[in-house]
């Protein structure tokens, strides 16, 4: 029997979208006076972050459509914005793609799912769908089928779009409020909005158009620890309203065991440990986080991490591949490198890993 050569997997294009302009801190503590939001700033170290929502007066914000119309930002909007910055990277046009892979914690509704909504936006008649329901390790989840589709050529071009509309919950709250609680004040000013994208093409494809891109080696995702306490949890009360909860003191004693799994795993597969990377790219939260998942007497530098949670704050789905979006425009990756990934998600403490080649 023979066999088909698999192909190789490439990522071609990137892509992103933050709504508005950054949101500063000195900002939010105009519009919201009686919190404490300095003392927040300096533990977690966000300097900026992007709201669909306006902060000063709550409105949602509005932009114009290609074709003219003024448009609600929504997760759907801001993931079609994304994909078509990242078709545009890879030199394609959203007619090429023949599978969409999603991925949000704040999806736009429960059904038809974010996929279908993103077919219909971008006005693709016919795509494989799968809608991954995941916060930040989704994305790797996603580029894990992605590359299968490609490698089994079940797919030539597939676009992975990752989409977060958070202050629609948080912001909203913390506004609305007038003693919120300590989960709501971390929850308003950490969660923030955006949408990333990325196209993964089998390599054959690419070069047909003498298109290059990341190489995707190695990619994994595993769910462990699944008896300790999350780390955060997201419920829908009786009311509708959204209830969440962080547990810090769960985050402190598991997080790092996650991550030196995470560690273990991409060592395994990749024959290269922590800051044996050109580049790490680690999307977390935030600096005491950051803090945490550093390599025990090492320094973020010096582990070679690319980290842009300090401007974007957090955008769980999207914060992977807008990381690897920040890093290719501003030269952080340089042709040859090789890029090391480790996302961790706190809900499942499932950790996330893979290695790409510039």
């Amino acid at each position: 029997m023979i066999r088909p050569v698999p192909e190789t997997a490439l990522i071609t294009g990137t892509g992103r979208y933050l709504p508005g302009e950054p949101v500063g801190s000195d900002q939010l503590s105009q519009a919201m006076p009686t919190l404490p939001i300095d003392m927040f700033h300096q533990y977690f170290g966000v300097d900026t972050r992007h709201y669909v929502l306006d902060p000063a007066t709550g409105a949602r914000r509005k932009v114009t459509a290609e074709n003219g119309d003024e448009v609600e930002l929504t997760t759907t909007e801001m993931g079609a914005l994304a994909a078509l910055v990242a078709l545009k990277s890879a030199g394609l046009v959203a007619q090429d793609v023949d599978a969409i892979i999603t991925n949000s914690t704040t999806p736009d509704g429960m059904l038809p799912p974010f996929a279908l909504q993103l077919q219909r936006r971008l006005n693709i008649e016919n795509a494989q769908l799968l809608d991954v329901r995941g916060g930040c390790s989704a994305s790797i989840q996603a580029l894990n089928v992605a590359q299968m589709l490609v490698a089994t050529g079940k797919a030539r071009n597939v676009l992975i779009v990752s989409s977060e509309c958070t202050s629609q919950y948080y912001l909203k709250k913390l506004r609305e409020m007038e003693e919120p609680r300590f989960n709501d004040v971390v929850n308003g000013l950490l969660f923030a909005d955006g949408a990333s994208a990325v196209v993964v093409e089998a390599s054959s494809v690419a070069k047909e158009r003498d298109k290059d891109g990341f190489i995707i080696g190695y990619s994994g995702t595993q769910s462990c620890f699944a008896d300790h306490k999350a780390g955060f949890s997201l419920h829908t009360k009786s009311d509708g309203r959204i209830e969440t909860r962080h547990n810090h003191k769960a985050i402190s004693a598991t997080l790092p065991m996650v991550v030196a799994r995470g560690y273990e795993e991409l060592s395994k597969h990749t024959g290269r440990g922590p800051g044996e990377f050109d580049v790490t790219i680690i999307p977390q939260v935030n600096k005491s986080m950051v803090d945490l998942v550093s390599d025990a007497g090492s320094s973020p530098e010096e582990l070679g991490f690319c980290y842009y949670g300090n401007e974007t704050g957090n955008i769980p789905a999207a914060a992977m591949f807008m990381a690897l979006d920040f890093a290719r425009e501003r030269g952080r990756i340089k042709p040859g490198d090789k890029i090391g990934i480790l996302s961790i998600e706190t809900t499942s403490w499932n950790y996330a890993v893979a290695e790409l080649a510039a």
